[in-house]
């Protein structure tokens, strides 16, 4: 079984709440609302108290569904995706790359003739060790 963490920490991923349901995605999957919500309040609340049940299950199902997005075919796809995004403007929100021009900062004016603020990137994950289940 691998162990999986976030390699950038960029929101909503880095967000406490989800790195807690991270934690906790292989026990939640294919279970009825119901038994997930009785889950979140045995398992997921006690650490985060200030947050609603429904609030987590919301956090839980947009995760479920960005792990279930297609991805790039390959590298070159993905840096081309990503090359395009910081070139031109794009304000998909349902792209993993977004991007738009933005005026430099007036202290930086002299300097700068445009800045590209880039708001979504894709999630990087990485491998960071395994658990060896033994039967």
């Amino acid at each position: 079984m691998p162990v999986n963490i976030s390699a950038l920490n960029i929101p909503p991923w880095s967000t406490q709440v989800n790195k807690i349901l991270f934690r906790h995605l292989d026990a939640m999957e294919g279970k009825s609302d119901e038994a997930l919500q009785s889950y979140i309040e045995r398992k997921i609340r006690p650490y985060l108290p200030k947050i609603s049940n429904k609030q987590i299950l919301d956090a839980y199902r947009v995760l479920c569904t960005e792990q279930n997005k297609p991805h790039p075919a390959s590298l070159r796809e993905l840096y081309e995706e990503e090359y395009r995004a910081l070139c031109e403007e794009t304000e998909d929100e349902n792209a993993d790359f977004s991007s738009r021009r933005i005026s430099p900062p007036k202290k930086y004016h002299m300097l700068l003739d445009s800045v590209t603020a880039v708001d979504c990137l894709t999630k990087i994950v990485t491998m960071a060790g395994f658990t060896r289940l033994q039967g």
